[in-house]
């Protein structure tokens, strides 16, 4: 069975068919269709599309007890209940702007709608406010617990790739200098090789 996914904004023919794939689509990207959704599907709902201006309330965040990923596309998050889908644990995707080009900026997009097997992040924390830092954690966590993708992560702040990872390495120049995997990581092991 596809999670359910609820589309709030409106979005091109070519990217609902690529969620289809992957989701049990619900899209609403108008008030009724939304509030019909909510009240209707609510409790199926397990990953939420939408963006700054559409948002999401608390109150719609309360009726779908299944979400589990909220994501908005595009610079702003400004009517999205940030605060309240955090209480809950919910993994959040804020301004879908995690490093410098334009062609990343929908890197979750593209992981979701997609049956990609490999996705790699590269220093997907850089420039990002640390609040933000653990939100982006919590969508790459909720990736991983799918199962069915290996995801990459290039990351020079340690802390943030020692939570993720299952296995590490330093690299220099294209060449790996030091590998480990979980149960044999040291994080000062790790930050001594990365000063090297």
């Amino acid at each position: 069975m596809k999670p359910c996914l609820l589309v709030l904004i409106p979005l091109a023919d070519e990217d609902l068919a690529g969620f289809g794939e992957q989701f049990d689509v619900i899209y609403a990207p108008d008030a009724d269709a939304r509030a019909k959704a909510v009240a209707q599907r609510g409790k199926d709902v397990r990953v939420a599309l939408t963006n700054g201006t559409t948002g999401l309330t608390a109150d719609e965040i309360d009726r779908m007890p299944a979400l589990e990923l909220a994501g908005a596309l595009g610079a702003g998050y400004e009517n999205l209940a940030l605060d309240h889908a955090r209480e809950r644990g919910i993994a959040l995707c804020v301004d879908l702007v995690l490093n410098h080009t334009a062609a990343e900026h929908e890197w979750a997009r593209r992981a979701l709608a997609g049956e990609p097997k490999l996705l790699i992040l590269d220093e997907p924390t850089e420039g990002i406010q640390p609040s933000i830092i653990k939100d982006i954690g919590r969508a790459i966590s909720y990736l991983r617990s799918l199962g069915n993708i290996a995801i990459v992560l290039v990351e020079q702040y340690l802390d943030f790739a020692c939570e993720l990872g299952d296995n590490f390495a330093v690299m220099d120049r294209g060449a790996v200098k030091f590998a480990c995997d979980r149960s044999a990581m040291n994080p000062a092991e790790i930050s001594r090789q990365m000063a090297l």
